[in-house]
């Protein structure tokens, strides 16, 4: 079918529609994870602001942290969903079924659903470990396995080509 790849980077961020496993439109995007944790002083690993005022005072604190963080998600799929209605103007083009995310922005807690809500897709993480058997003592990878998604697609690909 026909899938949407967007790679939420710490730099740049980018889109890539496949349809039928062949690449049919890309596009660098302006969306920054490292300016949003600039502009709105979130963490990636903990989504919840830190703060030692009183409860009334972190109960404020994190709803305005969760608005923040909703406003940055909402430009993501604003980005995604105006690359979609340009790939789909163009002749011969395929509804997208679903958007696969990779890049430490996926890490982001809630982004996926987030997604899934306001485009009206299905929205997953990528699993590029899928059918790897990772090593004993190697496990920490998986933590950050989203970051590294290309790197081990590329690394695979060249595995294909070695046997």
């Amino acid at each position: 079918g026909t899938v949407a790849l967007v790679d939420v980077g710490n730099g740049l961020s980018h889109i890539l529609i496949a349809a039928d496993g062949v690449p049919r439109f890309a596009r660098l995007v302006p969306i920054s994870l490292q300016d949003a944790v600039k502009s709105f002083g979130f963490l990636l690993a903990d989504v919840e602001p830190v703060g030692t005022g009183a409860e009334d005072e972190q109960q404020t604190a994190r709803q305005r942290h969760k608005e923040k963080l909703r406003a940055w998600c909402n430009n993501v799929a604003g980005e995604i969903q105006s690359s979609i209605g340009y790939y789909l103007a163009q002749p011969g083009s395929a509804d997208v079924e679903r958007i696969i995310i990779s890049g430490r922005g996926a890490r982001l807690a809630g982004l996926a659903e987030f997604m899934a809500e306001r485009l009206d897709l299905r929205v997953e993480k990528v699993r590029p470990l899928e059918g790897i058997t990772v090593q004993p003592g190697c496990e920490d990878i998986t933590r950050e396995v989203l970051d590294f998604a290309v790197c081990i697609g590329l690394a695979r690909r060249g595995l294909e080509g070695a046997k």
